[in-house]
């Protein structure tokens, strides 16, 4: 007998470990999904990256169920995510309401939940829903009731942060719980339609954002508390097209407006006010079909001004590159707007605006007036269109210090990553008239004490015809005026670009450091500051215009005291640990005349110059430049050694020796100009930051270097 019992044992273990499902048979899931139950499987089909389980609830507050759902989005598709398979079709004929309970990482993430045909996965209907909070069971609503019931759905598809990249961490990871489907209303309020200004405390208004706009939320007007208003926030991460769609909250089916944007063959336009961190952006509007996405069409505009609101107007008939024309037989009804389109967070950096006051006709004809002299960016008809180059951007900006300049707007020029000429220039309308008036002067809010501003002008069309002088501010975080002599230019020739770069030499990094503010730029008959310099250059005379501008990490230059001699006055240039290379300090006029009155008088017997330096090193080269202020490819340069450390000494150049890898000494070039490089061809990385002082430039043999030895 007790042979037999173990048999039958034997056999049972044995049909179990072969037909597992047919001794522990489990049914498949059914609405309401609670993951509770101890006989269905919740057997989730994964695909793309998504992971879907059943675990044990991981925060009974606010959800005191045992088990929840969980999918953890890993690398692989932005859509990753996982479904659960009905064993008959979900029954909408009554109930069309989904709700779930989730338990996201961060507020803002969103679930897309789908249901598709069990072989036909284009037989298919989805809603997407934002959470508000994070690490907190919320309950979700969305609404199914414009669902084709006459089509099968037996897949329930979970996919969170639709379009975002997952990386398996616990940012990557979401709960949810409770899905059921109801007849339940979906949410308060009615539907939107035109003009939408998310005020109104009766209307279902709501944002969802997409790839990389993924905080967009109804929130407070940045400049007026009252006003209710669209915040994106278009994160580091966020992909070119990242963008907002103007839909209802929780869900509602209806992802637009109650009726058609009323578009005629003579009124295509629509209006939306903006506020953006930056002038000089492409927006986008896109309008469709809420129900046919095939239906669309794409346009654009540009914004002028930075942290300001402005109205920007969207022209339909001038539809965006590559996308379908307008067809006023669809039934537009859906809009969705894109910041800075085309350019990815990681290009850009985390980026907040703002939108307001959605309209269909023309919001007002956008500004038109090209900039005159003087410019103070105070103007409503002008547009303050800044050309951004090479890693500059310039717009128009609310004065951030009144202190010193009162006006209510000024110029703003961010020098981001890239050259280190990056700026960026306003076009007139008309060549700049220089036919009485050539001092420029220009009022600065600078980040440091010794930033500089270079100031040009130059031709539309031929960029090689030019004029700038460039002028270094005294202090830091003041308004200043610098002055620009710009007595010297061709007026034969014309000039339609002002352009403004600021630091010339120095690359930026976008951030407050690199933050320059300009206002009320003048063309005026007035003087300079004193005479133009001419050789022998001392810094003694009070009359004479004397300045320095450093460059590559030679930033510190200013007159200074004779570190011996305290009656005495010399140029100091303070070389940085950061200075490259070649960090050097040019001698140029404090009001923007770079380099002296006259022709250095080299000859052919009579090829040298000599300086008195102060380094704190002996045996560092000197390389001493000189140029055609006017033409700076008419240069030669040539180098001396220092014998001396700590003490002065005079150093004399001969021309007649250039130095390796630049051009000859010419007697028919005109050069007017000096530039001076202490320890050149070494790195402030590498020697650590050093000062040195030089005075008394003259022409000539200065006695030639110490050659007798002791």
């Amino acid at each position: 007998m007790k042979n037999r019992i173990l048999s039958l044992v034997s056999l049972i273990v044995f049909v179990m470990l072969l037909f597992p499902n047919l001794i522990f048979a489990q049914s498949s899931p059914v609405l309401p999904i609670d993951f509770e139950s101890s006989t269905i499987s919740y057997a989730f089909t994964n695909f793309d990256g998504g992971t879907g389980s059943k675990v044990t609830n991981p925060q009974s507050v606010g959800n005191t169920s045992a088990n929840v759902g969980k999918i953890v989005k890993s690398t692989g598709q932005v859509w990753a995510g996982a479904y659960l398979t009905f064993a008959a079709p979900i029954d909408f004929s009554t109930n069309k309401i989904f709700k779930a309970k989730v338990y996201v990482p961060r507020a803002g993430a969103k679930l897309k939940l789908k249901v598709e045909n069990a072989s036909d996965q284009t037989i298919k209907y989805e809603q997407e829903v934002a959470a508000k909070a994070a690490n907190t069971w919320e309950e979700l609503t969305f609404d199914f009731s414009a669902i084709d019931v006459s089509k099968q759905y037996q897949h329930l598809v979970f996919i969170f942060d639709s379009s975002t990249p997952g990386d398996g961490t616990a940012a990557s990871t979401y709960y949810f719980d409770d899905v059921s489907l109801t007849a339940g209303s979906s949410a308060t309020g009615t539907q939107m339609n035109l003009p939408v200004t998310f005020d109104v405390s009766t209307v279902n208004y709501g944002l969802v954002g997409f790839s990389g706009a993924e905080a967009s939320n109804i929130a407070t007007d940045p400049v007026l508390s009252t006003n209710k208003v669209a915040e994106v926030r278009k994160s580091a991460s966020a992909l070119s097209w990242a963008g907002t769609t103007v839909s209802a909250k929780n869900g509602i089916v209806q992802t637009g407006f109650s009726s058609k944007i009323p578009f005629t063959a003579t009124e295509t336009k629509m209006n939306v006010r903006v506020f953006s961190p930056d002038a000089g952006i492409k927006v986008r509007l896109k309008v469709e079909d809420y129900l046919d996405s095939t239906k669309s069409v794409e346009t654009e505009a540009t914004s002028t001004v930075a942290n300001g609101w402005e109205t920007l107007t969207f022209d339909f008939t001038k539809q965006a590159s590559g996308t379908i024309a307008l067809n006023l037989n669809y039934n537009y009804n859906k809009v969705t707007i894109f910041f800075n389109y085309g350019v990815t967070g990681a290009f850009a950096g985390a980026k907040t605006y703002y939108f307001d006051d959605i309209k269909f006709g023309d919001g007002g004809s956008p500004l038109t007036g090209t900039p005159v002299l003087p410019i103070d960016f105070e103007s409503s008809t002008i547009s303050y269109a800044f050309t951004n180059f090479d890693g500059g951007t310039g717009s128009k900006v609310a004065n951030p210090q009144s202190i010193g300049n009162t006006s209510a707007n000024v110029g703003k020029i961010v020098k981001g990553t890239g050259a280190t000429w990056a700026g960026a220039y306003l076009t007139f309308a008309t060549p700049i008239d220089f036919s009485t008036n050539k001092i420029f002067k220009a009022k600065v809010y600078m980040p440091r004490a010794g930033a500089k501003l270079l100031l040009r002008v130059e031709h539309a069309t031929d960029q090689s015809i030019k004029y700038e002088q460039q002028i270094a501010a005294t202090a830091a975080n003041t308004w200043e005026e610098l002055t620009f002599d710009f007595r010297a230019i061709d007026v034969t020739k014309q000039y339609q670009h002002l352009v403004l770069i600021f630091d010339n030499g120095t690359p930026g990094d976008g951030t407050v450091n690199y933050t320059y503010y300009f206002d009320d730029v003048s063309l005026t008959a007035g003087t300079t500051i004193g005479t133009q310099m001419n050789l022998p250059v001392t810094f003694d005379v009070s009359t004479v215009n004397y300045g320095l501008v450093g460059f590559n990490g030679a930033e510190a230059s200013i007159i200074a005291t004779d570190p011996v001699l305290s009656t005495n006055k010399v140029a100091k240039v303070t070389k940085s640990a950061s200075a490259q290379a070649w960090a050097g300090t040019t001698v140029t006029a404090l009001s923007g005349m770079t380099g002296f009155s006259s022709k250095i008088p080299f000859t052919t017997t009579e090829t040298k110059m000599n300086v008195r330096v102060y380094s704190p090193d002996a045996g560092i080269k000197v390389r001493l430049k000189v140029e055609d202020y006017l033409d700076s490819a008419k240069s030669i340069e040539t180098e001396a050694m220092t014998t001396v450390a700590n003490g002065w000494e005079t150093l004399t150049f001969d021309f007649a020796n250039q130095a390796t890898g630049t051009v000859a000494l010419n007697l028919t070039y005109n050069y007017n100009k000096v530039t001076i490089f202490f320890n050149y061809g070494v790195t402030g990385a590498f020697a650590g930051a050093k000062t040195y002082y030089f005075d008394d430039i003259k022409f000539g043999n200065g006695g030639g270097p110490l050659t007798g030895t002791p």
